[in-house]
């Protein structure tokens, strides 16, 4: 049974990802070969249907390491402002505040008040401004301040997958080491 941390995890989903794309890709490349008429076009080392059967092995690798995975963030929880969150809403937590915080920026990037752009709609409208409903320097500070936090949730989130060990048997397959994962 091979045994890895939630942070390992994280990149080996990558790896397979990145597997399955170059399989696939590959497969492609095999699929059609060009050749002289009346010529015999050379096998491929690997055939397509062989490459079928890879790809739907990395696959149903993919699969079982994203379901381990959410068992195992749904199950661990932090405890983060008094209250007991699941890592799976942590981590979505984190999410929506990564979101905010650039919507916020966005926000605190515009000047209180502006000259209106007409764009020519309006030739003889030069003293229209544009005036913020709202203050941009709360957005800028609020911003700085989420960053913060979220920084705060993330190393918690961090430590957390340091810690929890998952099963995963395919993991072999797709760690350095190992030149057998392409069977």
């Amino acid at each position: 049974m091979m045994r890895l941390t939630l942070a390992d995890a994280v990149p080996l989903r990558a790896v397979i990802q990145q597997r399955i794309r170059d399989l696939v890709g590959a497969r492609d490349r095999a699929a059609v070969v060009v050749v002289a008429k009346g010529e015999t076009p050379n096998a491929p080392d690997i055939s397509v249907d062989e490459y079928t059967t890879r790809i739907a092995k990395a696959r149903e690798d993919f699969r079982q390491l994203d379901r381990v995975m959410a068992a195992a963030n749904l199950a661990h929880v932090l405890q983060w402002d008094g209250q007991a969150l699941s890592l799976l809403e942590a981590i979505q937590l984190a999410k929506d505040w990564r979101q905010t915080i650039s919507e916020y920026k966005d926000l605190g990037k515009r000047p209180r008040v502006t000259r209106a752009m007409t764009r020519h709609l309006l030739r003889d409208a030069t003293d229209l401004l544009e005036v913020a409903q709202y203050d941009p320097t709360w957005y800028q500070r609020e911003a700085e301040r989420l960053e913060r936090r979220v920084t705060r949730l993330s190393r918690r989130i961090d430590q957390a997958n340091e810690q929890i060990v998952v099963d995963f048997p395919a993991a072999s397959k797709y760690m350095a080491g190992d030149d057998e994962g392409d069977s």
